[in-house]
Protein backbone atom coordinates (compact mmCIF):
# COMPACT_ATOMS: atom_id res chain seq x y z
CA UNK A 1 0.00 0.00 0.00
CA UNK A 2 1.46 3.56 -1.01
CA UNK A 3 0.58 6.45 1.32
CA UNK A 4 -1.74 8.51 -1.04
CA UNK A 5 -3.58 5.09 -0.86
CA UNK A 6 -3.77 5.31 3.37
CA UNK A 7 -4.95 8.76 2.77
CA UNK A 8 -7.86 7.85 0.83
CA UNK A 9 -8.49 4.82 2.91
CA UNK A 10 -8.51 6.92 5.98
CA UNK A 11 -11.31 9.14 4.13
CA UNK A 12 -13.82 6.65 3.32
CA UNK A 13 -15.58 6.95 6.63
CA UNK A 14 -16.65 10.34 5.74
CA UNK A 15 -17.80 9.53 2.55
CA UNK A 16 -22.00 9.74 2.38
CA UNK A 17 -23.68 6.23 3.23
CA UNK A 18 -25.52 4.51 0.79
CA UNK A 19 -29.57 6.33 0.28
CA UNK A 20 -31.73 7.68 2.60
CA UNK A 21 -34.60 5.53 3.71
CA UNK A 22 -36.86 8.88 3.67
CA UNK A 23 -37.58 9.59 -0.37
CA UNK A 24 -37.80 12.88 -1.65
CA UNK A 25 -41.35 13.91 -1.55
CA UNK A 26 -44.68 14.52 0.10
CA UNK A 27 -46.36 12.85 3.21
CA UNK A 28 -50.23 14.54 3.63
CA UNK A 29 -51.85 14.01 6.97
CA UNK A 30 -53.76 11.09 6.01
CA UNK A 31 -50.61 9.07 4.87
CA UNK A 32 -49.04 9.65 8.53
CA UNK A 33 -49.06 6.77 10.81
CA UNK A 34 -51.06 7.45 13.47
CA UNK A 35 -48.75 6.21 16.48
CA UNK A 36 -50.75 7.08 19.71
CA UNK A 37 -54.10 7.78 21.25
CA UNK A 38 -56.21 8.18 24.07
CA UNK A 39 -56.95 10.55 27.06
CA UNK A 40 -54.02 12.40 26.22
CA UNK A 41 -54.23 12.74 22.52
CA UNK A 42 -53.66 11.72 19.32
CA UNK A 43 -50.09 11.86 17.89
CA UNK A 44 -49.05 10.97 14.46
CA UNK A 45 -45.45 10.28 12.71
CA UNK A 46 -44.53 11.53 8.82
CA UNK A 47 -41.22 10.79 8.74
CA UNK A 48 -38.78 8.42 10.63
CA UNK A 49 -35.59 7.10 9.76
CA UNK A 50 -32.16 7.47 7.41
CA UNK A 51 -31.23 10.73 5.67
CA UNK A 52 -28.72 11.92 3.18
CA UNK A 53 -27.57 14.02 6.11
CA UNK A 54 -29.15 11.91 9.42
CA UNK A 55 -28.87 8.93 11.21
CA UNK A 56 -32.63 9.74 11.84
CA UNK A 57 -34.90 12.19 11.30
CA UNK A 58 -38.47 12.08 12.87
CA UNK A 59 -41.23 14.33 12.43
CA UNK A 60 -44.50 14.24 13.32
CA UNK A 61 -47.77 15.92 15.34
CA UNK A 62 -49.01 15.57 19.10
CA UNK A 63 -52.36 16.92 19.30
CA UNK A 64 -52.87 17.37 23.04
CA UNK A 65 -55.85 17.76 25.14
CA UNK A 66 -56.35 20.45 27.90
CA UNK A 67 -54.61 19.62 30.71
CA UNK A 68 -52.46 17.02 29.68
CA UNK A 69 -48.71 16.02 29.07
CA UNK A 70 -48.19 13.36 25.57
CA UNK A 71 -45.48 12.03 27.96
CA UNK A 72 -43.26 13.50 31.52
CA UNK A 73 -40.16 15.53 31.38
CA UNK A 74 -37.73 13.46 29.07
CA UNK A 75 -34.65 13.75 27.70
CA UNK A 76 -32.89 11.87 24.28
CA UNK A 77 -29.88 12.42 22.41
CA UNK A 78 -31.72 14.13 19.34
CA UNK A 79 -31.90 17.69 18.83
CA UNK A 80 -35.80 18.58 18.83
CA UNK A 81 -37.92 21.62 17.34
CA UNK A 82 -41.20 21.78 18.15
CA UNK A 83 -43.72 24.02 16.29
CA UNK A 84 -47.31 25.05 18.44
CA UNK A 85 -50.07 25.65 15.52
CA UNK A 86 -53.03 25.78 17.76
CA UNK A 87 -53.88 26.01 21.70
CA UNK A 88 -51.85 27.35 24.52
CA UNK A 89 -49.35 25.89 26.62
CA UNK A 90 -45.99 25.43 29.11
CA UNK A 91 -42.83 24.06 28.01
CA UNK A 92 -40.12 23.15 30.23
CA UNK A 93 -36.54 22.88 29.84
CA UNK A 94 -33.94 21.97 32.46
CA UNK A 95 -36.44 23.15 34.60
CA UNK A 96 -37.28 26.56 33.25
CA UNK A 97 -40.75 27.03 31.88
CA UNK A 98 -41.82 29.26 28.83
CA UNK A 99 -45.11 29.99 28.04
CA UNK A 100 -45.95 28.64 24.15
CA UNK A 101 -49.38 30.02 21.45
CA UNK A 102 -49.59 29.14 17.52
CA UNK A 103 -47.00 30.29 16.11
CA UNK A 104 -44.10 29.77 19.09
CA UNK A 105 -41.17 27.67 17.99
CA UNK A 106 -39.14 25.49 20.89
CA UNK A 107 -35.24 24.48 20.50
CA UNK A 108 -34.20 22.00 22.85
CA UNK A 109 -30.53 20.31 22.28
CA UNK A 110 -30.18 16.91 23.01
CA UNK A 111 -29.80 15.17 26.28
CA UNK A 112 -31.64 17.99 28.43
CA UNK A 113 -34.62 17.27 30.23
CA UNK A 114 -37.65 18.80 28.56
CA UNK A 115 -41.78 18.75 28.35
CA UNK A 116 -44.75 19.78 27.22
CA UNK A 117 -47.96 20.86 28.81
CA UNK A 118 -51.41 21.89 27.81
CA UNK A 119 -52.19 24.21 30.09
CA UNK A 120 -55.19 26.35 27.89
CA UNK A 121 -58.43 25.24 27.82
CA UNK A 122 -58.78 23.76 24.33
CA UNK A 123 -56.48 21.34 22.25
CA UNK A 124 -53.07 21.88 21.77
CA UNK A 125 -51.22 21.17 18.15
CA UNK A 126 -47.68 20.67 17.69
CA UNK A 127 -45.14 19.32 15.05
CA UNK A 128 -42.08 17.63 16.30
CA UNK A 129 -38.78 17.47 14.36
CA UNK A 130 -35.97 15.28 15.71
CA UNK A 131 -32.49 14.51 14.56
CA UNK A 132 -29.50 12.94 15.14
CA UNK A 133 -26.59 13.37 12.93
Amino acid sequence: MQRRDLFAFAALPMLPQGHSSIPNGVVTKSEARLTSQGNIGDSATYYDGRTSHTENLSVGTWRVGPGKSPHGAHSHPEEELLVFTEGSGEISIEEKRYKVAPGSIMYCAGNLLHGVYNTGQTDMLFYFIKWKA
